[in-house]
């Protein structure tokens, strides 16, 4: 039978609040990210009731979303060992680098594909002229155009698990016990 352990409890609790954080920065910094790249004034838009433009900020962040959960696990884990004391002395500023490393290239990656998914749909729709018809608020296409990213996202979203799982830095191959 498994042993009450408080300070497990405290570690898990802690981890979890961190990751509300975390949660909150990556997407904001998403949509910053997204803002950035839009040629007009999304903002804007949405507040004048662009139905389309709502659609397909929500499912890129949605998309971004997917992917960057994958970097919840591995910084949650990576905080809970520290606290408990699960790792080598000495080893901890290694291990909080390999970290951030981790969150950087996950990060980048995550929000890279998405891009590159958001420019690809066009070629699956190639008589269909993607970004003229949601700038003039077409919702059929608005809705293709998330689920056709949606789609390409959920395909992308096991090798990026993989990969992060693999960036731990923590045991054979990265991989957490």
């Amino acid at each position: 039978m498994a042993e009450f352990n408080l300070w497990s409890i405290v570690a898990g609790v802690i981890s979890y609040l961190l990751a509300i954080l975390a949660g909150f920065v990556m997407i904001r910094a998403a949509l910053k990210f997204e803002t950035l790249l839009t040629p007009e004034d999304d903002v804007e838009l949405l507040r004048r009731r662009h139905r389309s433009t709502a659609i397909v900020l929500g499912s890129t962040l949605l998309c971004e979303a997917i992917l960057l959960r994958h970097i919840i696990f591995p910084v949650m884990s990576v905080i809970r060992a520290l606290l408990l004391g699960n790792v080598l002395a000495g080893s901890t500023s290694w291990i909080l680098a390999r970290t951030a490393l981790l969150v950087a290239i996950i990060f980048a990656l995550s929000l890279g594909s998405v891009e590159v998914a958001r420019r690809s749909v066009a070629k699956f729709t190639v008589n269909l002229k993607d970004d003229e018809e949601i700038a003039r608020d077409n919702i059929a296409v608005a809705v293709f155009f998330a689920f056709v990213l949606l789609s390409i996202t959920l395909l992308l979203n096991e090798g990026m698990e993989l990969l992060a799982r693999s960036l731990i830095p923590f045991g054979q191959g990265g991989i957490m016990p």
